[in-house]
Order: C-alpha cells, then structure tokens, then sequence
C-alpha cells in the first residue's frame, strides 16, 4: 500500500555547509528547495549500498539513503494532506512558466524508479518509488510507473495545469524517440523505448533525457547556478557520468551519447573501466575503483583493516575516506590519488568546455568534500593559465532530486516550444 504524508523538513540550509567556491558569475541561490507530501510504502524495507559499490553507472539510485519499496503489485492509496508553503523559485528568460503548472517527473536507475508532481518553482509535490526490475521488461516497467506517475497526479491542486511528463533515465539513450542504447544497468532493453507506450497510458505528452544531462539542466534552473548558459555537470557515484549545457542548450551528440566524460583518459596504463577504457576517469575514480585500489593495496592493518572487519572484500570508498580521516596510511594514499585523478578529470573539462559552471554530485562527493581545498587546488593545476585561482567549483546543493527537477525543467521547456 502507498500512502501520501505530508512531509516539511527542516529548512535544508540549516544543514551543515557545503564548502565550494563560486566565481563571480555564478551566483548561490538564497532558497534551497523544499520537499512537499512523500509517498511512502509499507512494504519490505530495503537498504540500498552505502558506499557506492552497486553496480549502477548512474547517479540515480542514492547511495547514502534508505528507501522503502513497495511490493511490485501493491495497490496504490493516497491520503491528501494540507501542503507545505514553497519558498519562492528562480526564473529564467528561456522558459515561462505559471504559478498553476506543474510536470509530472521520473527518474529510472537500474535498481529504482521514482516519480513526483513538481511545480514550476521546484517543490516537489507528491512522490514515490518502486523497484525497477528490469529484467521483467520495458513494458512491465512502463505500465508500473504510469500507476506511479498517476498516484502523484492525484496530489495535483484543483486549479493545476500539468504540461506533460520529463523521464530521466539513465543510458545510454536517444533522447528523440526515448530508445536505450545497450544501457548496461538495463538489460533486456537496447534498443527498446517506453516513450510511445508512456504517452498513451498518462494522455499527456511525454519528453525522455539521460539523467547528467538532466541534473545539468535541472542545475541552471534551480540550483546555485540559476540563469547560466554554459555549466557542466559531473556525477561520481558509482560511475562517472556527465551533462553539458552550451548556450542554454542540453548537449546530446548526435545519437544522444554526448555527455560520457567518465570515459576520458586521466592516467594511461592505471585502472580500466567496465567497459574497458584504458586509465579512464570513472575506472579511476568511481566508488568501486577507490575500494579497487585500497584492495589492492592492502596489508590488514590499520583503521582501514578494522572498518573492512579484516576482509578487503568488504571495503567500500566510504570506508577509504573514513580511515583515511583516522591516519590510515593506505587509505590516506588512495584518497590522495582519487583527489588527483578527479581534479585531471575536471581539470580537462574546464579546459574543453569553458563553462561558467562546474557543478559535481554524486556519492564520492560527500568524501571529496573533506579534501576540497587539495582538489581546487588540482583543478586549477590542470586548467588553463587564463583561469587563474577562481575556478567555478561547486558541489550540487540538489541532492538526490537533482534529476527528478530536471526531468521536471525538461518538460516545462518542451511544453513551452510546442
């Protein structure tokens, strides 16, 4: 059984601080986004990795929270509740938008599907999750996630308009027509698309992007970063992915594979990818690769030692950052390297795309917020002279909606230019 509760959190920005440093044009929102009703299960509890070792090349799936999934077949039950009071949103030229509109958002990762009623200022209305189940077929998923995108809908105001559907997945994928392309955390879906099947069940149009380019978009609307033209995006969990944002344009290439930045080369000859890439960012820094290389450089000694219960099998990157932190040796060398290998990587971004914006999230970026001022000081090492010392760092303050809102945005654009 699913059912609606109202849910306000205490105001986000009372939290502890995320430390970043902004340049001049990039300006921090003073309003961090609120949270309206969740939709909770009362099904099974299930705790997702914490450390990011699933194999999930996407930022999607929150590698430092506990969702409650609901049994596939559960019935859907909402209770409304009185809503929360938003704080006040951004607006930009490019898109118009009403007080009244809303989008209906989703978000597909390998191991979860969520959804949510979002309104044009980023409150999120009403939300759920359900597991994916992949291997259960496109179709299947389609046809659950619509019951879950129609039980947000039923949380909608009287008086709403809702434009269409966004659905952020993760890849690879061809925005256009919605067709998976190989994706490795889907298997059983290349070359397949829920976008037509979607459309029909909702009676609403429905709009499909890749999750990076979508936590990018979602990031010049309601993020820190609020009106910048040119800002790439950079997920580290468990895969290193990207978007890219160039004159207020989502960057897709030519089949929609634009974005892959987990694959460039940062150190030839080191570690390769799932995919075989050699020295590449994400075989390099991803979660599974920090505790690859504290593996392999084990001795069973130390924090480390105790934090893994004596068996590297068991270490994780949260695991690496936390004794780093205790003087562990190996672990303090492995964080060393990661703190390297990520400033190579962003470093070559700045480089490549000039953007006003370099915005990272992603599980990894809860332990690189400890060593941020060694990877500023990498990134701007690695970037060109003209940039001096005031690199356009920052870590997302969107948390783990970041691609459910720029599912959200993705609609609102689309709806507008029809």
């Amino acid at each position: 059984m699913l059912e609606l509760k109202e849910s306000c959190p205490p105001d986000p920005r009372r939290s502890k601080p995320i430390l970043f440093l902004r340049r001049p044009f990039a300006p921090r929102r003073a309003n961090a986004l609120p949270q309206g009703p969740a939709i909770d299960r009362n099904g099974g509890e299930q705790k997702k990795d914490r450390c990011c070792e699933r194999v999930q090349a996407s930022s999607n799936d929150e590698l430092f929270a506990e969702d409650r999934l609901a049994p596939p077949h559960s019935p859907i039950k909402l209770t409304p509740q009185k809503p929360c009071h938003p704080h006040p949103g951004a607006t930009i030229s490019n898109v118009t938008t009403t007080n009244t509109q809303y989008a209906l958002a989703a978000d597909i990762g390998g191991t979860n599907i969520r959804a949510a009623l979002i309104n044009s200022e980023g409150r999120l209305i009403g939300r759920g999750s359900i597991s994916t189940d992949p291997e259960r077929g496109i179709d299947d998923a389609s046809d659950r996630l619509a019951k879950l995108l129609n039980a947000a809908r039923s949380t909608a105001p009287a008086d709403a308009e809702i434009v269409g559907v966004g659905v952020s997945t993760a890849g690879p994928i061809r925005p256009a027509t919605g067709t998976y392309n190989h994706p490795p955390n889907l298997p059983g879906w290349h070359d397949k698309t829920m976008k037509p099947r979607l459309a029909e069940s909702m009676s609403l149009p429905v709009w499909v992007g890749h999750d990076a380019t979508l936590a990018a978009l979602a990031e010049t609307r309601f993020g820190d970063h609020v009106g910048a033209e040119n800002l790439v995006y950079v997920t580290i969990s468990t895969g290193v992915g990207g978007g890219i944002i160039t004159n207020s344009e989502m960057v897709t290439g030519a089949s929609g594979g634009a974005g892959e930045v987990g694959h460039l080369a940062i150190r030839t000859g080191s570690y390769r990818c799932n995919v075989g890439c050699d020295g590449c960012f994400e075989g390099n820094a991803c979660g599974p690769a920090i505790a690859r290389a504290a593996r392999d450089r084990w001795t069973g000694e130390g924090p480390l030692a105790d934090l893994a219960d004596g068996d590297p099998d068991n270490i994780t990157s949260r695991m690496v950052f936390d004794a780093a932190d205790e003087g562990d040796p190996i672990a303090q060398e492995v964080v060393d390297l990661t703190v390297e290998n990520v400033g190579i990587g962003l470093g070559s971004l700045m480089n490549i795309f000039n953007p006003e914006a370099l915005v990272i999230g992603g599980g990894v970026v809860q332990g690189l917020q400890r060593h941020w001022q060694k990877l500023q000081e990498t990134v701007i090492e690695r970037s060109l002279p003209g940039y001096g010392d005031t690199i356009p760092l920052t870590a997302t303050r969107l948390g783990d909606d970041v691609s459910l809102l720029g599912a959200a945005q993705l609609a609102f654009r689309q709806a507008r230019r029809l």
